[in-house]
């Protein structure tokens, strides 16, 4: 039954600490943005940060990952593909090339 009870006291903890409250007080503190809606639709919040509304509306575009064993080589061959261009180490054209060329094996598969 101890255990029980500490699974049930460090639920209430977590939900303690990732609620609206605690999780506005985190990011006033330096702790970065909040995950939570109702924190970046804050008025303090947006006060301190001009730019939650922005964060909110590009959220509204976001989907998930897709959850299959393969992403992580995908995420690399697109993070991979992005970094070269913008650092000016590839053309567009050729880091398609070459991330077509890294991402061809899984889709295959």
């Amino acid at each position: 039954m101890a255990i029980d009870k500490a699974k049930d006291e460090a639920w209430e903890l977590a939900k303690w600490l990732s609620g609206p409250e605690r999780s506005l007080a985190f990011t006033h503190g330096g702790g970065g943005h909040s995950p939570r809606y109702d924190v970046l639709r804050n008025e303090a919040f947006q006060k301190k940060y001009p730019w939650a509304p922005n964060l909110l509306k590009a959220l509204e575009g976001c989907r998930n990952r897709p959850q299959i064993a393969t992403w992580t080589a995908l995420d690399n061959a697109i993070v991979d593909m992005t970094t070269s261009v913008l650092a000016g180490q590839s053309s567009p054209e050729d880091a398609i090339k070459s991330a077509t060329g890294q991402v061809q094996p899984y889709l295959k598969s």
